[in-house]
């Protein structure tokens, strides 16, 4: 563990640094694992007694199981100093890697359409065009208001969701878990001092 490290000074970081942030310190990954272990826990509880979960199969069952993980290890993770300095700061290729980062998680929405939700194209265009509105306001908005942007963003495209293409209830839970990690907790910097 790189704890002696300020967060965001450390060029060369390892493949957990590089996920992590580097500076992550021992209180993060207690924290990041005893949430982890009750969020997952809470929501594992959640789907064991949701009356569709009799009808998924074994291979849905294990694409949930890893959804949860995902989801709940990157709102935690993306909310720690350490992952918000790394992945805001100032490099050339940042503003870049967040808009890959947040792309590529249309492989997420992707496979809920397919495979849970039986082929549901409305839902899957109307929350990737969602993800990426919302992105591209955040990413592209005055540092000091990113927050503003992001909560009212996430706001928005969860009553978009319901009003266009509601989901079962037993996956009621995946679009604030889902945007919550990506236009909150990895899209917003760490605080920042008020631009005059």
């Amino acid at each position: 563990m790189s704890s002696t490290v300020e967060p965001g000074t450390n060029t060369q970081p390892g493949l957990v640094d590089r996920f992590l942030g580097p500076g992550h310190t021992g209180s993060d990954l207690i924290a990041q694992g005893v949430g982890g272990v009750l969020c997952s826990g809470l929501l594992g509880w959640y789907l064991a007694t949701s009356p569709a979960g009799s009808n998924w199969s074994a291979w849905q069952i294990v694409l949930l199981g890893v959804i949860v993980l995902d989801l709940i290890g990157g709102v935690l993770t993306m909310s720690t100093t350490a992952a918000k300095s790394w992945y805001h700061r100032p490099a050339p290729t940042a503003r870049r890697n967040r808009l890959v980062f947040v792309a590529s998680h249309l492989a997420h929405l992707g496979l809920v359409a397919l495979v849970l939700l039986d082929q549901d194209w409305i839902w899957l265009v109307v929350s990737g065009i969602s993800l990426l509105a919302a992105t591209l306001l955040i990413e592209f908005t005055t540092q000091s208001v990113k927050l503003v942007a992001a909560t009212g963003s996430f706001v928005a495209v969860l009553v978009l969701g319901l009003i266009l293409a509601p989901l079962p209830d037993a996956l009621a839970w995946f679009p604030a878990l889902f945007y919550l990690k990506l236009l909150v907790c990895f899209l917003v910097p760490g605080p920042v001092t008020r631009e005059a």
